[in-house]
């Protein structure tokens, strides 16, 4: 079993990366962009007012120009909300999913930030979940995890390799419970890991 787990993880691990690949979009420097748009409409609006000496066709023109300013700026913003709103609803889909069969799981970096971590996590670990500062490494002090646990746990997180570790863990009340947590390395984008714990007293 544990064969067949190394051979797969680097087989996956040695995905060829392709045009197909995840790619990390960045913000774009909006402030920028909204004043490249806002001179462009005044040069436009002073080039009229100097070729064009009628009034009333000045004025249609500045109309004009503001109704397609505000129907581009109306359709943007809608454009906006209609995204965010889909990335919300995936964003929970995901999210459930990711913790099917598993008593909670969250999202970090290689070196230890935590990305994301659900509701049964926050449930089962509510006193780490208060913390001001919270990392990877600060759940694993909190929890009184053994020295050794800890040293795996970081070593498969720090080389992004597939793992499963069983440890005892201090939870809500103070309850110290059984966990068995799952270490796996997301692919795209690369440098985050895919941690889910299940209860280990029934394994």
């Amino acid at each position: 079993m544990d064969n067949s787990m190394e051979k797969r993880s680097a087989e996956t691990l040695n995905v060829i990366k392709s045009s197909n690949d995840f790619v990390v979009r960045k913000r774009n420097h909006a402030v920028m962009q909204w004043m490249i748009v806002s001179l462009s409409i005044i040069m436009i609006i002073l080039s009229v007012t100097v070729i064009v000496t009628d009034r009333l066709t000045i004025t249609s023109a500045l109309f004009t120009i503001i109704g397609i300013s505000c129907w581009y700026v109306s359709t943007h913003m809608q454009h906006n909300r209609d995204l965010l709103n889909a990335t919300e609803f995936q964003n929970a889909l995901f999210a459930s999913a990711l913790s099917m069969g598993h008593k909670f799981c969250m999202i970090i970096t290689r070196d230890g930030g935590i990305i994301y971590f659900d509701r049964p996590f926050q449930a089962t670990f509510p006193e780490f979940v208060k913390q001001p500062a919270r990392s990877f490494d600060v759940f694993l002090d909190q929890g009184q995890v053994g020295d050794g646990d800890k040293e795996k746990i970081r070593a498969a997180v720090k080389q992004g390799a597939y793992e499963k570790i069983t440890f005892n863990i201090r939870c809500a009340g103070g309850e110290i419970q059984k966990v068995i947590m799952s270490v796996e390395p997301i692919l795209r984008p690369s440098g985050y890991v895919l941690l889910r714990g299940s209860d280990g007293s029934q394994a």
